[in-house]
């Protein structure tokens, strides 16, 4: 696909998304979508103090189709789960510079696996056992797809854009905003 093409699936897809939520809940009330957060280290000398961040990129276009988005308050496997799934209608699992843990579908940490998020592994795994057994929508992008595979049993190539054959499905390096975050608007 041409980025033209790649864009139009993007907002096609959270439109589909958006529909789905308000199906599940009769639209009696504009629907919540849960917005998978990474958490990272606020600073180098206090890697325990995390701070948890999601891009406008993925937040805009759910407002703009009538959807409140939710960040997830991802504390790993502390997470408040239940009240968590109490309030959203939905999930989207977006794209992280962190990648899933090898060690969920038996692979090996290297230099290659850098970043990783275990609080986002453990908070994703607990957010999908509740949206599948609950019905909720769960739509997935980038590193959310990998874990969306992974969680369901499948494994990662790691540097797949090294695969023969596999297209570099890696963000563009471009510095226009409608190239490198998608055209939302």
């Amino acid at each position: 696909h041409g980025s033209a093409g790649v864009h139009d699936l993007w907002r096609g897809a959270v439109q589909r998304l958006v529909r789905a939520a308000q199906l599940l809940m009769n639209a009696a009330r504009t629907p919540v979508i849960g917005v998978m957060t990474c958490a990272r280290p606020k600073h180098e000398k206090t890697p325990e103090y995390l701070e948890l961040a999601v891009g406008q990129k993925y937040l805009q276009p759910l407002l703009d189709r009538g959807a409140l988005p939710f960040p997830v308050p991802n504390f790993g496997d502390k997470t408040p789960f239940d009240a968590i799934m109490e309030q959203i209608d939905g999930l989207l699992l977006t794209g992280s510079l962190s990648n899933v843990h090898p060690e969920r579908y038996d692979g090996d940490v290297g230099p290659n696996s850098l970043p990783l998020d275990r609080h986002r592994d453990a908070c994703t795994w607990g957010l999908l056992d509740r949206c599948l057994a609950q019905g909720k929508p769960i739509f997935a992008l980038c590193r959310g797809f990998q874990e969306l595979n992974v969680y369901t049993g499948g494994s990662l190539d790691q540097m797949v854009h090294e695969v023969p054959g596999r297209i570099d499905h890696r963000s563009p390096t471009s510095h226009v905003p409608e190239i490198k975050y998608g055209a939302w608007q």
